[in-house]
């Protein structure tokens, strides 16, 4: 059901996408407004269904759901991009854990990450409407929200509130290399404004299981020229 679900977000993107302008054709062959410039971006992540396995039978089934993210890059050209991007996703999870005489049980929970990625982009073409390809690499931090130890206090001196004390409970966190690719489609509006779509594979260097995972995503951005 999942999947049927993401191909229908998919097509519906693309859709709107290539028919929000009747001068769509027109800007394959118009030239672009990229080369050296400096952009911002922000943007939607559908981020898609995952299991990993785990050593010794553990595993987690990750929910699909989305997520949001916002950028900064600069254009050496039409066609060379570099650019940095910080994003954050809130999910649910079951997870099925393995004790040490072999009985399995399931739970369910929240996982919250955050992900900084830094990526490479090749516009194929030098309008301001035109595919592209990128390889990315970064990090993404875990937080699983599973209680590591017993609930603990801290205090602060807050320069508006005075003196304040909280609660916290320590909780299994996990930061990860991650790397990939995607392919998309750009379409620079106007002399201040772009859009980008693309479809992204990803690998995370995550410990303990029987191969590397992979967390996919469709991205929709809205953009702006900062020169």
């Amino acid at each position: 059901m999942y999947r049927s679900k993401l191909y229908w977000v998919a097509a519906v993107t693309l859709f709107v996408f290539l028919l929000a302008t009747e001068s769509f054709a027109a800007d394959f062959n118009k030239s672009s407004y990229r080369s050296l410039t400096t952009e911002a971006t922000i943007g939607l992540r559908y981020v898609e269904k995952e299991t990993i396995d785990f050593e010794g039978g553990a595993k987690a089934d990750i929910n699909s759901d989305y997520g949001w993210g916002f950028g900064f890059g600069y254009n050496v050209d039409e066609n060379i991009g570099l650019s940095g991007d910080f994003s954050w996703l809130s999910t649910g999870y079951r997870a099925t854990r393995v004790d040490d005489n072999g009985d399995s049980s399931n739970y369910n929970g929240i996982l919250d990450a955050s992900s900084l990625t830094f990526r490479g982009t090749y516009y194929l073409m030098k309008t301001r409407m035109t595919p592209f390809v990128s390889a990315q690499l970064g990090w993404t931090h875990i937080d699983t929200n599973i209680p590591t130890g017993p609930p603990g206090t801290v205090c602060w001196w807050d320069p508006f509130w005075g003196y304040i004390c909280g609660t916290y409970v320590p909780t299994e966190t996990k930061t990860v290399f991650g790397y990939g690719a995607g392919l998309g489609l750009r379409w620079d509006i106007s002399t201040r404004y772009f859009m980008k779509a693309s479809y992204n594979w990803t690998k995370q260097d995550i410990s303990n299981t029987s191969s590397h995972p992979g967390f996919n995503n469709i991205t929709i951005d809205f953009g702006f020229f900062m020169n």
